[in-house]
C-alpha cells in the first residue's frame, strides 16, 4: 500500500514521472511486503520498520549511524530469531 501511495504522491503533488529505477524499487518493495504478509509474518515487518527507517535516513538523508543503531539492529534480529523458532 505504501509504495502505491508514494507513486500517487509523486505523480499528483510533485508532478514527476516515475523512472525505471524507481519503478523497480517500488515493485521489489511491494513484492517483499506481500510475501511477508502472505506468510502471516506481519509482526516481522512491523518489528523491522525502525531498522528500515534508520537505514533509509542514512541512505537518503546522509544521517550518521551511531552505536545505538547497531545495538538496536542486533536486538531486533535476535528478537526475531527467538520468536520465529
Amino acid at each position: 500500500m505504501i509504495p502505491i501511495l508514494i507513486i500517487a504522491i509523486n505523480l499528483l503533488v510533485l508532478r514527476e514521472p516515475l523512472g525505471a529505477r524507481q519503478a523497480i524499487g517500488v515493485a521489489v518493495s511491494l513484492c517483499g511486503v506481500l510475501l511477508i504478509v502472505a506468510h502471516g509474518d506481519l509482526d516481522t515487518l512491523l518489528h523491522l520498520m525502525p531498522l528500515f527507517g534508520s537505514l533509509l535516513a542514512w541512505l537518503f538523508l546522509g544521517e550518521a549511524l551511531a552505536w545505538y543503531h547497531y545495538c538496536g539492529a542486533v536486538l531486533i534480529f535476535s528478537g526475531l530469531f527467538i520468536t520465529s523458532r
